[in-house]
């Protein structure tokens, strides 16, 4: 009997066709099927990507609601609500309001016309604004408009850094924030902290400043340095991370960067690595060869397995990028290392690398 289920699943997906999921011509289609829609070969019309952005844009602003009597209802995609009393007022806040309706956004964005855009941009930024808005809501906002940056004007791109400056330097706090969890309660609902909202604040600037680095400011790198020595590992790894999308580093940021190679904690030291060996595939990071060779050859020294995998992934990118016969010998030697290592992982990724450079040493022709 088992062996039929395979061949029952493979006739009821057979029977699912583009059409039944999202009907041509149709404007009431679930917003999570309706993202789809480029997957599943369908364009959905101007008008009625408009029609939704309409929509949209109406409701949105109810995220956040504060006023007396019944508040009114969030007609978009949520979780749950948190209420506040706050005298003969009333605060009701979704969580996270309109997250599915954003994602429609973001998976048509290409086909978003500029006044439908225009629209969404002022009602998403004033909510990431908000001084009521929760930290969930705040991190799900500036996600969004970190990865429409394209879309996005020059002075759009510049209030939303302004939104992101303040958040990264702590001006975010909101009296509706939930409380720590409550160990009596018996449904459990863990907060946004406000380390992770900054951490997620530092990885949208880092997009942001990609697409339009001329509004770096000096501030911006001090808040990158600062995240790669914070207490909070998952701030440092965070950091690491966001920096491959900088275009504008100061030296000693690259250098914090190589230092976290050999953080205590390892997802810190691993993200470390292989934003390195992204930067030098960019050809971004260029003027510590000797420096970045030291960190490999003590990352495959590593007792982390994934921290002696990306090593080995670092020589061996180092290797593509260097053509100084003493560091060639060298990561060699480290690669010849990895390759027999204990752990499956490292010496794929050494092996993979080996071949080829060994044969451009023979034969540099």
């Amino acid at each position: 009997m088992g062996l039929l289920w395979p061949a029952f699943f493979r006739t009821k997906v057979a029977c699912v066709r583009t059409d039944t999921l999202l009907p041509r011509g149709t404007s009431g289609v679930d917003f999570r099927i309706a993202t789809l829609a480029p997957d599943l070969g369908r364009e959905l019309t101007p008008s009625s990507i408009t029609q939704t952005v309409s929509r949209i844009v109406t409701d949105l602003p109810l995220q956040v609601w504060q006023g007396t009597g019944e508040p009114p209802r969030f007609a978009l995609s949520l979780m749950f609500t948190e209420q506040r009393a706050q005298g003969e007022r009333k605060l009701c806040i979704a969580v996270p309001g309109g997250h599915s309706e954003l994602e429609f956004i973001r998976a048509h964005k290409h086909v978003l016309s500029v006044p439908d855009w225009d629209q969404v941009f002022t009602t998403v930024i004033k909510l990431a604004t908000h001084p009521l808005n929760l930290r969930t809501n705040r991190v799900m906002l500036t996600q969004f408009l970190a990865d429409m940056i394209d879309r996005a004007s020059r002075k759009q791109a510049h209030l939303v850094m302004d939104c992101l400056r303040e958040i990264i330097n702590g001006a975010t706090s909101s009296p509706a924030d939930m409380e720590e969890p409550n160990t009596t309660m018996r449904f459990q609902m863990k907060s946004t902290t406000a380390g992770e909202l900054k951490a997620s604040a530092l990885r949208s600037s880092a997009l942001v400043l990609a697409h339009f680095s001329d509004l770096t400011q000096e501030e911006d790198i001090a808040a990158f340095r600062a995240a790669i020595l914070d207490v909070d590992a998952a701030t440092r790894q965070l950091a690491c991370h966001a920096i491959q999308n900088l275009s504008q580093r100061s030296e000693d940021l690259d250098l914090l960067v190589l230092t976290a190679a050999q953080d205590s904690d390892e997802n810190v030291a691993a993200t470390a690595l292989h934003t390195i060996a992204t930067l030098y595939r960019k050809r971004a990071l260029s003027l510590h060869h000797d420096l970045s060779t030291v960190v490999a050859r003590r990352a495959v020294a590593s007792s982390s397995a994934v921290v002696r995998q990306l090593g080995t992934h670092l020589a061996a990118t180092l290797l593509e990028n260097d053509s100084d016969p003493e560091r060639r010998r060298t990561l060699l030697s480290i690669l010849d290392t990895a390759g027999i290592d204990a752990h499956f992982s490292v010496r794929s990724s050494a092996l993979r690398a080996v071949p080829v450079q060994q044969a451009d040493e023979e034969d540099p022709q």
